[in-house]
């Protein structure tokens, strides 16, 4: 029977990171699998996907794109981090590499004919209702995924510097000429977002039946995949189901250390548990401001997403410049209380904290409840008076450093435990 270590991996974190974490957990592995299309990703193929499948494709196209600023930032690649250090491992210890992704685009390639007349449809209606902006968004997105391809293929490094200049051209002539087409985004980015769900276990299944394949034709006893972190429980069971033993799993942290799972236990593939050293309550008031400063960054994105997506809704369903703004204010709410609970209740760190190597805990050093997280976040624009100058004197003048929703919901901002 093969035996098969799941390596999970965060696409986007620290290269030198992940190449050092794959390094230690593909130890006896007899051949490396990745999470990769077999015949990578070719501009025919990209070609085949906008033909069958405009919409969705063009929304493949355009989450690529919002994926490359952190590419170029932490992997350095175009690829994911996981594949930068599979393919650094293959050079070093020459150990057969093998792709076994039946990836989202090649899936698009191959849409049925039903499929792709109802995709085309959607396509020209939209065109058919702003053929400007819908015409130049959509060449726009593909122009800019061609031009940074063309550029991978000069030069890793070349691709690097080019990145940002090109996404920050694009997206300064669209909005400059007020060519932005908001609905063939929208649209495209709900399809694409549908299709990557509905086919996440089709996916599963064929790639440990490839795995399963090359192990029995090749006589490997041990294989190593790695992946994104989302397939680790699917891939648990489609490799049940398939007979192949997974003998253990890495489960990731981002930027961080993950955790090593024995045996396939579905279940224990969730949220990490990130514990906080009490003794550090009070002396980290400097991180929480370089955290603040982090999520401002990541809330300016994040609201505006939110809010521009309810705008367009309330655009649409009442046609008045009135709902447009109502839906941009209701949404921009929305998004701003759902990162604060969604990351706070979820493991206790905002990207911010993440980064600083901040936790929020309950008073006695638990996890963080919903609720908890509920009253924090009710209470931020009390302690965000005249841009928290309320909520800074009030954590520099209380023990335990705690601003005023920490007071009402019980909670300190601490440290990460070291392990």
């Amino acid at each position: 029977m093969t035996k098969l270590a799941l390596f999970g991996a965060v696409h986007i974190d620290r290269r030198g990171k992940v190449i050092s974490e794959l390094s230690r957990f593909s130890e006896g592995a007899d051949a490396l699998f990745v999470e990769y299309p077999v015949d990578g990703i070719s501009f025919p193929t990209v070609g085949r996907a906008l033909a069958r499948a405009p919409v969705s494709a063009l929304g493949m196209l355009l989450v690529t794109l919002l994926h490359m600023p952190g590419y170029a930032l932490f992997n350095r690649d175009i690829v994911p981090a996981e594949v930068v250090a599979a393919r650094k491992l293959h050079r070093e210890r020459d150990i057969p590499l093998y792709p076994v992704d039946d990836h989202v685009i090649s899936i698009l390639g191959e849409s049925s004919v039903l499929r792709t007349a109802a995709e085309w449809v959607v396509f020209l209606v939209i065109l058919a209702l702003d053929p400007v902006t819908t015409g130049a968004t959509a060449g726009v997105v593909v122009g800019g995924w061609t031009a940074l391809s063309l550029a991978r293929r000069v030069h890793r490094l070349f691709w690097v510097v080019a990145v940002f200049p090109v996404l920050v051209g694009s997206w300064w002539f669209l909005s400059s000429q007020e060519l932005l087409g908001w609905t063939l985004g929208y649209v495209a980015l709900g399809a694409i977002f549908y299709t990557i769900f509905r086919t996440i276990s089709h996916r599963n299944d064929v790639m440990v039946e490839r795995i399963a394949e090359r192990c029995e034709a090749e006589g490997y006893d041990r294989a190593c995949l790695t992946t994104g972190r989302a397939h680790l429980a699917g891939l648990a069971t489609a490799a049940e189901d398939r007979g192949v033993d997974v003998v253990a799993s890495y489960v990731p942290s981002w930027l961080r250390e993950g955790d090593v799972v024995e045996g396939s236990v579905p279940a224990k593939f969730g949220v990490r548990t990130v514990r906080g050293d009490l003794d550090t309550a009070g002396d980290v008031f400097g991180r929480r401001v370089v955290a603040l400063f982090v999520d401002w960054g990541v809330l300016s994105v994040v609201t505006l997403v939110a809010g521009s997506s309810c705008a367009l809704l309330g655009r649409l369903v009442v046609g008045s410049d009135a709902a447009l703004w109502a839906g941009f204010l209701v949404g921009a709410v929305l998004g701003w209380a759902a990162y604060w609970v969604g990351f706070e209740a979820r493991s206790g760190q905002t990207v911010g904290k993440r980064v600083t190597g901040l936790v929020v805990v309950a008073g006695d050093g638990a996890s963080l409840s919903r609720r908890d997280a509920v009253v924090r976040t009710l209470l931020r624009p009390v302690d965000g008076i005249v841009g928290y100058v309320l909520g800074a004197v009030v954590a520099l003048l209380s023990d335990g450093g705690r601003r005023i929703g920490d007071h009402a919901a019980g909670t300190l901002v601490v440290r990460v435990e070291k392990e």
